[in-house]
């Protein structure tokens, strides 16, 4: 989490970027546990999700969501969702994990 909460004053997006591509798969079994380490992890994420999406709506690349929290939190899950499913991912690209992430993205 150190990775992360370090970065605060970095661009929110290339600090998601990396530590989906440094830690995805550890970040997505320490969330799935419940407690107070994972909830503030949670936090951190969504926290740079929502800077993420004020910037992108800032430079004109995106609207204002209605609901930006929940906005935030569903670039979180669905950022986190391959690390999870990532056998169904490698399984459904043939083998090729990166490549189906990169067909995903």
């Amino acid at each position: 989490m150190r990775f992360i909460s370090e970065k605060v004053d970095e661009d929110p997006v290339d600090v998601l970027a990396a530590a989906a591509d440094a830690y995805g798969p550890y970040l997505a079994r320490m969330l799935s546990e419940a407690g107070p380490s994972a909830d503030a992890l949670f936090d951190e994420l969504i926290g740079f999700s929502r800077r993420a999406i004020d910037q992108a709506v800032s430079d004109g690349s995106m609207r204002r969501p209605r609901d930006i929290d929940a906005q935030s939190v569903t670039l979180v899950m669905l950022g986190l969702a391959p690390f999870f499913l990532e056998h169904q991912l490698t399984r459904w690209s043939a083998g090729d994990t990166h490549g189906g992430l990169r067909r995903i993205a």
